[in-house]
């Protein structure tokens, strides 16, 4: 798992906490579930294969990291009771603990094993049924993150609720309504749990526009850590969420807002690459609101579009780019054109996208006649001219 910051960094998000997990490469599975849930609720989180660099000193790296974290937790099993780095890393945390005199080492129980006598004494979260696995999972994050602890507390009201319907386990799905009922981090966690894409509109459009764009900021805050596809999986409903957001409500929110904060995301130069689409299609979907079109007309930001467009980096990417920049067909400048054929041109993302192709044909026809013969050729035999 690859994060953006070391321990110790600062990041645009302030995180609740850290955390090294110590575990056994038998283990990288569950560790990496649990890395992983463990960022989305805030909680930055170090692992060694993936922060470790060819050269780096072992010891010395894991000390500092050791050093640099909050806590340790180190998840127990068959194999990590046996593994000597497994160990040396305990060992170093429990001098800290011994040091500092606060809890630093964290038991995690994934197999029932020999537990080292100098944790027996340690209360453990426990993995052994995966079936526990979200309530375990809360329980770490209420030590290593007690602000949140109230969130945690009303998340748990609906996972037990899903649980318990009908006498049996309903598979943690909340309903909008639950959504709504929570804050931060715990309403994200909810809203990623929503089942189908009409019950994340639902739950959206329950919020006027300051809730909207709270939330929306914080989704944003969470997508930013997203830098792998294994993460964005876990993700899929808040990118849902945004580009389903100019959508929520027909008339009582204010979508120029809402657009002017999906704008500033695009256009951030620091932003994730994974999953940007997303975005694009609410900006397709805000472009629906005629007001939001003479905007962006009025500032220029048809001169951004055409630009994203020249460094689309796959052909999803060309596509709704290309679909918004069509909704402009009839404003562009011929020098915006012209920008369109070379990137056409030189980009292979937007020469072989499809949808490129169908979105751009009525803009690249008004320039038929200003560009060279060869281009021509070129974009006749790719279809985007007839």
């Amino acid at each position: 798992m690859k994060r953006s910051s070391s321990p110790g960094t600062e990041t645009k998000r302030i995180l609740s906490s850290s955390v090294f997990l110590s575990h056994s490469q038998a283990d990288n599975k569950f560790v990496s579930r649990l890395a992983n849930d463990l960022s989305l609720r805030g909680v930055r989180v170090w692992l060694d294969e993936a922060q470790m660099m060819v050269g780096d000193s072992l010891i010395e790296k894991i000390s500092k990291a050791i050093d640099e974290t909050d806590y340790v937790g180190v998840v127990l099993s068959k194999s990590s009771v046996k593994s000597k780095w497994v160990k040396k890393e305990v060992n170093i945390a429990m001098t800290h603990e011994i040091k500092g005199t606060r809890v630093k080492v964290l038991p995690i129980l994934l197999e029932s094993c020999k537990i080292p006598s100098y944790l027996r004494d340690k209360i453990y979260a426990d993995f052994r049924n995966l079936a526990n696995y979200e309530k375990e999972l809360i329980r770490i994050v209420q030590r290593v993150a007690p602000r949140s602890a109230t969130e945690t507390k009303n998340m748990s009201v609906w996972i037990a609720r899903s649980q318990t319907h009908a006498g049996k386990t309903t598979g943690l799905h909340p309903t909008p309504e639950d959504v709504l009922d929570l804050r931060g981090s715990a309403k994200l966690d909810a809203l990623q749990r929503l089942s189908t894409e009409e019950d994340i509109s639902s739950s959206l459009r329950m919020h006027d526009t300051d809730a909207l764009l709270t939330l929306l900021r914080e989704m944003m805050e969470r997508l930013s850590l997203i830098h792998d596809y294994k993460q964005l999986e876990t993700s899929r409903n808040l990118l849902t969420a945004i580009k389903v957001a100019p959508l929520s409500r027909e008339y009582d929110i204010d979508k120029l807002r809402i657009f002017k904060m999906l704008h500033r995301y695009v256009r951030n130069p620091g932003k994730p690459l994974i999953g940007i689409d997303y975005f694009y299609e609410a900006i397709l979907n805000s472009l629906d609101d005629l007001a939001i079109k003479e905007y962006v007309l009025k500032y220029g930001i048809v001169d951004d579009y055409v630009s994203d467009l020249e460094n689309a980096t796959s052909f999803e990417d060309a596509k709704i780019r290309a679909k918004v920049i069509a909704l402009f067909a009839n404003r562009l400048t011929k020098r915006q054109k012209i920008r369109i054929v070379s990137a056409i041109l030189r980009q292979n993302q937007v020469l072989q996208s499809f949808g490129a192709r169908s979105a751009l044909r009525s803009v690249i026809e008004t320039i038929r006649n200003d560009i060279s013969e060869q281009q021509v050729k070129t974009l006749m035999d790719n279809n985007f001219l007839t």
